[in-house]
């Protein structure tokens, strides 16, 4: 009985441990994704800029 609760006590603990890598790998994707949406903004912006003839 002992030996089957430390067995599940480690699968949580395995679970935790994964879910913490998911969790930073889609924190890391966001931050990623922000970055693009940033410099896509960014290029807009510029081209833009250069359409109206306002070079910065």
């Amino acid at each position: 009985c002992v030996s089957g609760m430390s067995i599940s006590g480690d699968a949580r603990l395995d679970d935790k441990k994964v879910s913490k890598e998911v969790y930073k790998q889609h924190v890391q994707n966001e931050k990623e994704r922000q970055e693009r949406t940033y410099q896509y903004l960014k290029t807009i912006d510029r081209k833009l800029d250069k359409a109206l003839g306002i070079d910065k």
